[in-house]
């Protein structure tokens, strides 16, 4: 059960991600770390508050820790209560920028 949890989990953030990208006008990226790279662009350039590429990034290492069996040195612990609260706190911030039609938190 807690690979299922995890996964939707994962997706959720990142389809989250492209989402505001989207919005906000970035360019689509591609890959898994890309779009951790462009969950941090969209706080840094003030279209979210949360930059969730540490989240992603510790959603994505545990997925692929359960998928393929395999542990790191420096996997992370994952509380999935507090994931899916950051979740739904996350979704709140991209349900605001697509209210706002991709502006920047200042310029509303």
């Amino acid at each position: 059960m807690e690979d299922v949890v995890v996964t939707f989990l994962f997706q959720a953030f990142e389809n989250a991600v492209i989402a505001a990208a989207a919005v906000a006008g970035l360019v689509k990226a591609p890959t898994h770390w890309q779009r951790c790279e462009q969950a941090t662009e969209l706080a840094e350039q003030g279209f979210l508050e949360t930059d969730a590429s540490d989240r992603l990034g510790t959603l994505n290492t545990n997925r692929k820790r359960i998928a393929y069996d395999y542990e790191e040195d420096d996997d992370e612990e994952l509380d999935l209560e507090e994931a899916l609260e950051e979740l739904k706190d996350y979704l709140k911030e991209v349900e605001q920028l697509i209210n706002r039609g991709g502006k920047k938190i200042k310029d509303v």
